[in-house]
């Protein structure tokens, strides 16, 4: 774990000391709660940490960090203590911090969630009090994995939501509180109308109640529902020791499925999840097939011995007509073979003993150098599949996943990689991101798991032909209930809707510069007296200068269709804006094509249409990680005119980054999901409702007078938006926190008085009085007092600088 996340624990912690001398002191963990819903097609899971601060002194910040497995959607963040809740929502990333620094500034407390690289989330709480516990809750989102030892459904927690090794980077705070409940983790199954046939779990012992839900169990006698079960585990100490895995063996779990939700409040939007595990089959080929082994200190022990089980299983299932390589990896990295070779009896036990040999003494990982070698030194007339077996503890992963997708969906080498992850304390995001960007698929082992199956399906799945030309189209019933098959009936039923059509955008309409304001055509004047060359330019909306794109009505996630391949489920989404069609949706119809033929399906949307938010969170989440990954829509979209010829990102490259945060930060702050370019803030939910106070703001006629005359011509007013202020104010005298989305705070004149007049006004008083926001000289107001709190000053006190720093200022 250490390796994987640089010391960075789940946990609270703050620090003492400075630069290098620096030192954790983490929070005890008292209780953790964990409780989940699992679905046919999804889980939620709500995270609830108990920390105690016994520091008898407030603490001025506190952070907490923790890890997520890979495509896990962060929807709520709440930190509550003594009667204070923090509840965070999404903001840019900048305007997020800004938020965060302004309210500690002010003294509130206050937090912040950014997302960090590998899967790892930070928070910061600033200004803790003293003596009280703090409570931390998390939501997030996710699919369900298949589990293709079993033929079902894996769940997994992390371990990293309860701190283990029993060695912490700093020093471990002792607390009178005794942990009452230590870990409680509680999963709901509710499979709807299939069947519960097992419930197990491979990584603790459990206890299961089939037939119904913890929330309905209640000894009343609560019916039988063979769809239906509940699982708890409790331990008496908050240690949880390694990864926390569920399977659910279901009956007709392969079955296709697609779920309509209605957004709740974003009127006419809709979103469509659809999952299977594909069964089709294609003849086999005989590609060149390169496993890269991770030998990396971090595989030492049962991973090490893991990793060579899975490689034998491997090299003795090959089969006859494929070439074959080697490759262990660590710091450095070495090929069995320069290049790869005829699969023989020979060559499979020079294999063998190459690979009886590893002990796991590489050193440090370096995943992109064995990799890029591999792509170099391939055999250009035929498929190349790259099984990469590794626990991913690794931070730059961009490097790898960009050179990867270059490869495979840039250049089109007809390649795929697939991954199996290693062990309990293994890189989801690396592992699922390697294969996600390599048209493959990945499954996990951890030590104490059978990894037989879960190998030999990998393999099967790497000999399968390639399928490509993938395409979604949405269907749909009019009031009528006719469907496509009526089409022709009724000239203005609109029968489907093409995913792909809505990434080739019109230039006259989707593609243009921003707009520009020529209200006024009269020429400048080159010497104008009443302009202020020293004012900076502004503007209101942060990617103003960006070209304007107009979003798909319909988005599909991911963005391209991977290969589809038995054992391994497949999910995809669509976003549906409120300008697509309105009438019901029946069906999704997904095709392909292969060597053998086209290859399609129909999926029915369910008859239980929900209304939420979770679905559409899922679908906005995978959007954000393709676009993130260089994949998404973005990415792929054309103007008419030069459709499939130019995309975008070569028509706006000087732009075209920027063009995708934009999309990112809209998607995220929409549908409220956590990405690399958002943070969720979380602010007092009090301080946030308070109505704020008058905030003294000094007319520029002011500036020069005497301390009398300032009393005479001051009169107390209050913007609450930037706009409605003077336009003198709005220039260069005056300063607005958050204008767009905190209109509680009040402009504030910042430069109306020269030094020396200050001096002069303020000589008088006393430095030892203390003053009412309303009460104090308006010259304290506004130049010389740092106000904490302004929209609840009202019992508060401002206290004058001293004098002497008044002086040193004006000098």
């Amino acid at each position: 774990m250490w390796s994987a996340f640089d010391g960075h624990i789940c946990g609270c912690y703050y620090t003492t000391g400075k630069l290098r001398s620096t030192k954790r002191h983490y929070l005890p963990q008292v209780e953790l709660q964990s409780r989940t819903t699992l679905t046919p097609v999804c889980f939620t899971t709500k995270l609830r940490q108990t920390f105690n601060n016994s520091n008898p002194e407030a603490l001025s910040q506190v952070r907490y960090a923790f890890p997520l497995y890979d495509g896990v959607s962060v929807t709520g963040y709440t930190i509550s203590y003594a009667e204070t809740i923090l509840k965070g929502t999404i903001q840019h990333i900048d305007d997020a911090k800004q938020s965060y620094i302004d309210a500690v500034d002010r003294g509130e407390t206050a937090g912040l969630l950014e997302s960090l690289p590998a899967g790892v989330f930070g928070v910061s709480l600033g200004n803790v009090p003293a003596n009280i516990d703090i409570f931390v809750e998390i939501t997030y989102c996710g699919e369900l994995k298949h589990d293709a030892a079993v033929d079902g459904l894996r769940y997994m927690l992390p371990t990293s939501i309860a701190p283990r090794y029993g060695e912490y980077p700093g020093e471990l705070l002792k607390t009178n509180c005794v942990p009452k409940s230590g870990i409680s983790i509680t999963v709901d199954i509710d499979m709807a109308n299939s069947a519960i046939r097992k419930v197990q779990s491979p990584s603790h012992p459990i206890s299961v109640s089939m037939g119904e839900l913890s929330i309905a169990s209640n000894g009343h006698g609560t019916p039988f529902k063979a769809s239906q079960a509940s699982i708890t585990l409790s331990l008496r100490t908050t240690e949880l020791g390694g990864d926390f895995i569920l399977q659910i063996i279901v009956d007709d779990i392969s079955t296709p499925k697609a779920v309509l939700e209605t957004h709740p409040t974003l009127q006419n939007q809709m979103a469509i999840m659809a999952t299977f595990v594909p069964k089709f089959t294609l003849k086999s080929q005989h590609p060149e097939i390169v496993f890269i082994a991770d030998q990396s200190g971090s595989m030492m022990g049962s991973k090490n011995a893991a990793v060579i089980s899975a490689l034998k299983i491997f090299l003795k299932s090959l089969p006859l007509g494929v070439r074959f390589n080697i490759c262990a990896f660590g710091d450095s990295f070495k090929m069995l073979w320069p290049r790869s070779q005829a699969y023989n009896q020979a060559n499979v036990d020079k294999a063998i003993n190459f690979v009886s040999a590893f002990t796991a003494s590489y050193g440090g990982t370096d995943i992109i150098r064995p990799i890029v070698a591999t792509f170099k030194n391939r055999y250009k007339d035929l498929p190349l599949e790259i099984m990469l077996l590794t626990d991913g503890e690794v931070w730059d992963e961009s490097e790898i996943f960009g050179f990867i997708t270059k490869q495979i969906h840039d250049d089109k080498v007809d390649a795929r990689v697939f991954a199996l992850g290693i062990g309990t304390e293994v890189s989801h995001t690396l592992v699922e991101g390697v294969a996600r960007a390599g048209n493959g698929f990945a499954q996990f082992v951890a030590e104490s798991e059978n990894a037989d199956q879960k190998v030999i399906r990998m393999l099967k799945a790497a000999l399968y032909g390639h399928t490509n030309s993938y395409s979604i189209e949405v269907n749909y019933k009019d009031e009528q209930g006719k469907t496509s098959a009526d089409s022709e009936l009724d000239a203005d039923y609109e029968i489907v809707e093409k995913v792909s059509n809505y990434l080739k955008l019109d230039d006259s309409d989707a593609v243009k510069p921003p707009p520009y304001d020529d209200s006024s055509k009269r020429a400048k004047c080159f010497y104008d007296q009443a302009v202020d060359v020293d004012e900076p330019q502004k503007t209101s909306y942060r990617y103003a200068h960006l070209p304007f794109i107009e979003i798909p009505k319909l988005l599909q996630a991911p963005a391209t269709i991977p290969p589809l391949f038995p054992f391994n489920r497949m999910t995809f989404y669509l976003l549906l804006g409120p300008q697509t069609s309105q009438k019901k949706v029946y069906s999704v119809t997904l095709r392909a094509s292969s060597t053998e033929g086209p290859l399609e399906l129909e999926i029915p949307i369910s008859s239980n249409c929900n209304t939420g938010t979770t679905i559409h969170q899922l679908a906005a989440r995978r959007s954000i990680q393709d676009l993130e990954e260089g994949r998404g829509w973005l990415q792929l979209a054309s103007p008419s005119t030069t459709f499939g010829t130019q995309l975008l990102k070569a028509k706006f490259q000087s732009r075209f980054d920027e063009v995708v945060e934009r999309e990112v930060v809209r998607l995220s702050e929409k549908f409220q999901v956590a990405s690399q370019y958002t943070s969720f803030v979380a602010l007092d939910e009090k301080t946030g409702n308070a109505q704020p106070i008058e905030e003294a703001v000094l007319p520029l006629s002011a500036v020069g007078q005497s301390d009398s005359s300032l009393k005479k011509s001051f009169q107390p007013l209050l913007f609450n938006q930037l706009a409605a202020a003077p336009r003198s104010l709005r220039k260069s005298n005056a300063s607005i926190s958050q204008p767009s989305t905190c209109p509680q705070y009040q402009l504030t004149h910042s430069m109306a008085i020269p030094r020396q007049s200050i001096m002069s006004s303020l000589s008088r008083y006393d430095p030892t009085i203390e003053y009412s926001a309303l009460e104090a000289p308006a010259p304290l107001r506004d130049r010389m007092m740092y106000v904490k709190h302004p929209q609840r000053a009202e019992g508060r006190n401002l206290k004058h600088c001293k004098r002497k720093t008044l002086r040193n200022d004006a000098d």
